[in-house]
């Protein structure tokens, strides 16, 4: 992928509204938004164990949000604000756009710009299908910064507020909150899945932007040497944003103020291990997780913990806290006389496992004791989020002035894929799933 392709779908990442609270709910997620990321690997052998168990499924699915019937009438209105140093100001002169994305259809809706007060308004009626979302978006700086979704006939004051920010592509990159590492079992490749899943923090007051015109990522990490298949995951920053090259994973995504979550997967041949995985930053909570009973890890600050058994595989288990950076871990697996071949069901174990690192994180930020109790996750793949990626999709292409044939191809590909994937969303969540 190109870097002028990067940077063009970089300069419209999603934003996200300025809401402290909800960053710091989006920090204690560990990995349920990464079942994308092992589905395609998992083989037919394997569907009939690929379902979360019961009680991780109801823990993991969010409250589904009102539907609305066809032809109702509706209203927003709101003001777009930015931070200054003593208080937030209004933005006038803003485009604001109103989207709507079901199953059936989705584009935009109706647009207007704000006025000398910052404010907007926009009045509706629903049509289509019952489940469609419906949102609010505001472009400021070139960056695309969006409401929660319309779940209210009437939405207005605070609820209809969208927070945006000045950028700069000066600042530090982002901080990392939180460190994940998840090492499969042996397929029949004899090859080894590692999925690493990062919580980083913008603690700024702009948003974060790659330089010369968003071609510079916002942010980088290694990859060990012989890592193939590598696969962008679920989380906040969009896989479009994101890309391996030259042995590092490059994020031209921009980073708005608060937390985002990112996660990626790849594979290493067996001889790869004992694997070393630099520590480049300073990381509050570093967590492994390895499916061998004889597996070690180590890096400064890490020690064994409770092992984690899902639907009867053993997961060893190992964490650290503000563990110091330019430090190394090591993961070493024993040698065994031929690897397992059946393909591991990663995102059965996923969905379960968050809850188990959600305590991790928790510990980390309000440092509780041990025995403190994790919290269900809140960061499964919604309706919602894989809306805001298709709105985000769109802003993207139509901002390109004369697209070529390849950008308009992986455009409509891309888009087809997140609208499959909204319409299983839409239709799971009708039928109580």
């Amino acid at each position: 992928m190109s870097r002028t392709r990067n940077a063009s779908r970089a300069a419209t990442a999603v934003g996200r509204p300025f809401r402290w609270a909800a960053a710091r709910g989006a920090a204690l997620v560990a990995l349920v938004a990464l079942v994308a990321l092992a589905a395609p690997a998992v083989g037919a052998q394997d569907s009939a164990r690929a379902a979360v168990p019961p009680a991780a499924a109801a823990a993991q699915a969010p409250a589904a949000p009102p539907t609305a019937a066809p032809n109702t009438p509706r209203s927003v209105a709101g003001r777009i604000l930015r931070p200054s140093a003593t208080a937030s100001v209004a933005v006038p002169d803003v485009w604001v756009t109103l989207h709507r994305v079901g199953r059936d259809t989705a584009g935009a809706l109706d647009s207007v710009r704000t006025d000398a007060r910052g404010r907007y308004a926009f009045r509706y009626r629903t049509f289509g299908s019952p489940d469609a979302i419906y949102f609010v978006s505001a472009m400021y700086g070139g960056i695309a910064y969006f409401s929660e979704p319309l779940h209210h006939d009437e939405v207005r004051d605070a609820e209809g507020e969208i927070t945006v920010f000045d950028t700069t592509s000066a600042a530090a990159p982002p901080t990392v909150r939180g460190r994940h590492v998840i090492v499969s079992a042996v397929d029949s490749t004899d090859r080894r899945t590692v999925i690493e899943v990062y919580e980083l923090a913008n603690d700024g007051a702009r948003t974060l932007v790659g330089a010369e015109g968003g071609k510079r990522h916002t942010w980088a990490a290694l990859l060990p040497r012989g890592a193939g298949d590598f696969k962008a995951g679920q989380g906040d920053v969009s896989g479009d944003a994101m890309s391996a090259e030259d042995g590092r994973v490059l994020v031209y995504a921009p980073f708005a103020p608060g937390i985002k979550q990112l996660s990626y997967s790849y594979t290493l041949p067996v001889e790869r291990f004992p694997l070393s995985l630099p520590l480049e930053r300073a990381t509050p909570v570093l967590e492994v997780l390895v499916e061998e009973p004889a597996a070690t890890a180590a890096a400064p600050k890490l020690v064994a913990v409770d092992a984690v058994s899902i639907d009867g595989r053993n997961f060893k288990r190992f964490l650290a806290q503000d563990a110091p950076p330019a430090g190394v871990l090591t993961i070493d697996v024993p040698s065994a006389p031929g690897a397992r071949t059946r393909q591991i069901a990663l995102y059965a174990l996923l969905g379960a496992v968050g809850i188990a690192m959600l305590l991790t994180l928790a510990r980390a930020f309000a440092r509780r004791p041990a025995s403190a109790r994790p919290r269900a996750p809140r960061n499964a793949p919604t309706p919602e989020r894989v809306a805001r990626q298709i709105a985000d999709l769109d802003t993207a292409f139509e901002r390109q002035r004369a697209p070529s044939d390849e950008a308009r191809a992986e455009y409509q590909a891309r888009r087809a894929a997140l609208k499959a994937e909204l319409t299983n969303l839409l239709a799971a969540r009708a039928d109580g799933r």
